[in-house]
């Protein structure tokens, strides 16, 4: 009468490889998605470290065309009033304009081009935390599969 439980038996150990097979596949699993998850945050960090780097530079590109506007401006006046003629304020406001227009351009340009950058890193992030969230479900779905092999047994093995 050993023969009927020699089959429950054997299924029992036939799952515990299973275990521990799922087991390891588990810890690889985890440190892949680990990896794909900190891989996806170094990318995000440089990608708003790109976008600190751009605003800066356009904030320091729009500084040297003031500065340049104020020098052309300067530069007029000068030649205005060397000539004789006196200052044309109307020539002068139009330097001015001029040069306040391409400094608002030079900072709406970086600044553009930043928050596309820091849009990039958010988009990272939330892949970061994505693979990680599918690695937990992979998981949990692996848990089912033992507990529902473990039902399996228990109902196979004969009754009392």
């Amino acid at each position: 009468m050993a023969a009927p439980y020699l089959v429950p038996a054997l299924q029992a150990g036939a799952t515990v490889l299973d275990l521990k097979g799922i087991s390891e596949y588990n810890k690889n699993l985890s440190e892949d998605a680990k990896a794909e998850a900190a891989d996806a945050m170094f990318t995000a960090k440089q990608l708003e470290a790109n976008a600190k780097a751009v605003k800066a530079q356009g904030t320091r590109s729009a500084y040297f065309q003031r500065k340049q506007g104020e020098t052309a401006e300067s530069d007029a006046r000068a030649r205005m009033a060397a000539g004789g003629g006196g200052v044309d304020t109307e020539k002068l406001a139009e330097f001015k304009s001029v040069t306040d227009y391409n400094v608002m351009a030079q900072l709406y340009d970086s600044e553009r081009r930043a928050k596309g950058l820091s849009e990039q890193a958010g988009a990272k992030r939330r892949e970061a935390a994505l693979a990680m969230k599918r690695a937990k479900r992979k998981k949990k779905s692996y848990i089912g599969t033992i507990l529902s092999g473990s039902a399996s047994i228990y109902n196979s093995m004969p009754g009392d």
